[in-house]
């Protein structure tokens, strides 16, 4: 039992090796956020620094907000008070 418990662990930490690795090579940054309430970020990959320079992303679910020009937002953008029309209906 000791010993499956401990290959399940060490498959367990190789692929979360491996998954680092993918992550920290994408040239993209990959992301998570909550589906609701302030929508703030779940999830940044590592990458994010090297990116944008902000390693401070996950700290703040408005950060991002918080640095676009005001005259940019728009207010049905805003993560609160968004909405989605779809097929004529406007979902909130």
């Amino acid at each position: 039992m000791e010993q499956a418990l401990a290959s399940i662990e060490e498959h367990y930490a190789a692929s979360q090796e491996r998954l680092a690795q993918l992550l920290s090579a994408s040239p993209a940054v990959i992301y998570s956020f909550k589906a609701t309430a302030d929508f703030a970020p779940t999830f940044v990959s590592d990458n994010i620094t090297s990116v944008f320079g902000y390693p401070e992303y996950l700290a703040d679910p408005s950060f991002w907000r918080d640095r676009v020009h005001p005259s940019d937002l728009v207010d049905d953008a805003r993560p609160e008070t968004c909405r989605r029309k779809r097929r004529g209906h406007l979902y909130t």
